[in-house]
């Protein structure tokens, strides 16, 4: 596949099934090379370390610059102190302690429950079944949001994702989990529970 080639794959929506060979080949080209991304022009950083360093130059790759026109300031695109600030008052649930004590409690019983659901399927969409909803339920549980509302979590969750791509259905989601999220935290200030919500 020639350097030209990568164009023609759109990375946010094409099926590619030879993913890791297609990244391979992007690899021995060099460190960052042109693709495609929602129908645009994009570059496609195929090497850890130059992914590491992106992730750390917030003079050319500020976080900020994709989250806060959706949904304003996170702790994600807070830089220096304020960002140490309010890591720092989540940070207990990401010990090891706690991340051990996590994957006995929460992590593994939550893999279970949902491969228990395919029951004696043979054939089925690990994506659609297990791969999209279990790391969008374990964050619900560790939040505090309502086991029965984790399907939707997930849909909003998605739509947040296409942001700048889809611009009105990324502020409609956001827009509804802002509204969803308002009453759980009034009851979480008034009754504080074991959940991030109530940090």
């Amino acid at each position: 596949m020639g350097k030209s080639s990568w164009q023609e794959i759109d990375f946010a929506t094409a099926r590619a099934p030879d993913l890791h060979a297609v990244l391979a080949k992007m690899r021995q080209e060099g460190p960052v090379v042109s693709g495609r991304l929602h129908g645009q022009p994009a570059w496609v950083i195929t090497r850890h370390a130059e992914l590491r360093a992106a992730f750390k130059d917030e003079t050319h790759f500020h976080s900020a610059t994709i989250q806060e026109p959706l949904v304003g300031q996170t702790m994600q695109s807070m830089t220096g102190k304020r960002h140490r600030h309010n890591r720092g008052l989540v940070s207990f649930a990401f010990v090891p302690s706690a991340i051990a004590e996590m994957a006995d409690t929460l992590v593994e019983p939550l893999a279970h429950e949902l491969l228990s659901e395919i029951g004696s399927e043979r054939e089925f969409d690990l994506i659609s079944v297990f791969t999209h909803r279990f790391p969008a339920a374990v964050i619900t549980r560790m939040l505090g949001i309502p086991v029965h509302d984790e399907k939707q979590f997930l849909d909003w969750a998605i739509k947040l994702f296409q942001f700048p791509w889809d611009p009105t259905g990324a502020r409609a989601a956001w827009q509804s989990f802002t509204d969803y999220l308002k009453p759980i935290l009034k009851e979480r200030r008034e009754a504080p529970a074991d959940d991030l919500l109530s940090v």
